[in-house]
């Protein structure tokens, strides 16, 4: 299993005074660390592993992002556990047949950062739709189902919003 782990390097920088996200966390879960966990030795196809195999990484590095902008990063916040489903990842870039198959799907688990005690648990689905995969007329996007790295990163960045907006 490939498991990466990343503590934001801003958080130093954005937490240089108590005062500057005080009333920014009030509201949000404020996050010390994010793990994004996928098996991509479970995908049986070698060129959808190649394609997804830096998933965790760029999923991490969106998240953390987001986090960066909403002034959630903390010392002592909670951990994002992220498992992304792989089977489902496989399925998008093997047998796309309309815009609901083309999916990323994962569980975000929500723990104490002290005990990794649960605080809450969702499942993120992105699909073609809610990562922008159409043009203006409502056409869809060419290559927008394969390897486009257009696509790769509408749908990572389409993730990372759905995990970051459900922290409340």
């Amino acid at each position: 299993m490939i498991r990466k782990t990343m503590i934001a390097t801003t958080t130093a920088v954005m937490l240089a005074s108590s005062a500057l996200v005080g009333p920014a966390l009030a509201n949000t879960t404020p996050v010390h660390e994010v793990d994004v966990e996928t098996d991509i030795t479970a995908i049986a196809n070698p060129k959808a592993a190649d394609y997804w195999g830096r998933i965790s990484d760029d999923l991490q590095s969106a998240i953390a992002a987001r986090l960066a902008e909403n002034d959630q990063l903390a010392p002592q916040g909670a951990v994002l556990d992220v498992d992304i489903d792989e089977l489902a990842l496989a399925n998008t870039f093997e047998k796309v047949t309309s815009d609901e198959d083309a999916v990323l799907v994962g569980t975000v688990r929500v723990l104490n950062r002290d005990d990794r005690s649960p605080i809450d648990n969702y499942t993120v689905t992105v699909n073609t739709a809610a990562a922008h995969a159409f043009d203006k007329e409502g056409k869809l996007k060419e290559g927008a189902y394969f390897d486009s790295p257009a696509y790769y990163v509408a749908m990572v960045n389409a993730f990372a919003n759905g995990v970051v907006s459900r922290l409340e």
